[in-house]
């Protein structure tokens, strides 16, 4: 264990500024939580009970929803992460090369049909699944995303897909390269629980992740997708609702009151209770002043009007110019 020095306020007054943020979450939190088991985990914690053991397998990404993980403030991500045996998660461990493969391996055996699979990017299949590899055993073995992500499947207990790319194939699986990337879905041929989003808000990921601890499934929607977070449109909750119904439309993006539908905002097709949770608790896209992309709709880039042969109607045709009137 290792000691840190309290920090500084920044200049803006705030508590923990960039650097320090940076200094405690991807050094401590790497120290804390790799490689000994239960090493960090809060005293309160570990008297409750076993942590929940969780593989973090990283595909095709840009990190985004990893690093949301460490955003997250209800639950604090520290205590969070006191609930969690983390065995794999390549952006924050310091195991690297065969030692991780190896590690996760043991991991998965040992926790056998009780530990929770998360996912997050988009899975290149087929012909093109070398495109991502994500390591290579003792014995030689290279192992494409797809294949790992099967074969470590097929032990979890819980299957969780995070974030656009993970759910629903988001930008790798958009087009021309459709069928290329595609979603956790199609690659492990299961029922997931999704935390869709681009990235998705720290608190979901924080909100799911405490559940599985709990030893509670979220109630889904036919996507699979926790109701309580999506069970509304970002329209029916957003704060600028008024304007709609008294027709004030902005006539462009930035407009600080009046509703962005006819600059492009999708919110009426998107679901997710980003105003009433917004990140950090300060902002959501429209508070900014930006039209809602629709990023946890299933045709967030290209309009798909079924999933997993759910038809998904309004919500899959998201994908259209931003700036550009619905409908």
């Amino acid at each position: 264990m290792f000691a840190v020095n309290k920090p500084k306020q920044n200049a803006n007054g705030g508590g923990v500024g960039r650097r320090d943020f940076l200094r405690l979450s991807l050094g401590g939190l790497t120290v804390l939580c790799f490689p000994l088991q239960g090493c960090g985990r809060d005293p309160d914690a570990i008297a409750a009970g076993p942590a929940l053991p969780i593989v973090w397998i990283e595909t095709g990404i840009c990190t985004g929803c990893g690093s949301s993980l460490l955003d997250c403030y209800a639950p604090p991500v520290e205590l969070l992460l006191g609930k969690l045996e983390l065995g794999f998660h390549e952006t924050l461990m310091g195991h690297y090369g065969v030692g991780a493969m190896e590690h996760l391996h043991a991991f998965v055996q040992a926790h056998a049909g009780r530990f929770a699979l998360v996912v997050d990017g988009a899975i290149p299949v087929g012909a093109a699944a070398p495109m991502t590899t994500l390591g290579t055993d003792a014995q030689g073995i290279e192992y494409s995303a797809q294949e790992l992500v099967t074969t470590v499947a097929a032990s979890a207990a819980a299957i969780v897909a995070l974030g656009a790319c993970a759910c629903f194939g988001g930008i790798p699986g958009s087009a021309p390269g459709t069928g290329v990337y595609v979603s956790l879905t199609e690659t492990v041929g299961k029922k997931v629980l999704r935390i869709p989003g681009c990235p998705p808000n720290p608190l979901w990921i924080g909100t799911v992740l405490d559940q599985l601890v709990a030893g509670v499934t979220p109630d889904l929607d036919d996507l699979g997708r926790p109701k309580a977070i999506f069970g509304k449109t970002v329209h029916e909750l957003c704060p600028r609702l008024p304007k709609f119904e008294a027709q004030s439309f902005a006539t462009s993006p930035g407009d600080p009151s009046k509703c962005l539908l006819k600059v492009g905002c999708k919110g009426p097709i998107a679901r997710g209770d980003c105003p009433t949770r917004a990140w950090h608790g300060r902002s959501f896209c429209i508070k900014a002043g930006h039209p809602c992309i629709a990023c946890t709709a299933p045709g967030f880039l290209d309009a798909r009007p079924s999933v997993d042969g759910v038809q998904v109607g309004e919500e899959g045709s998201a994908a259209s110019p931003f700036y550009k009137e619905q409908g």
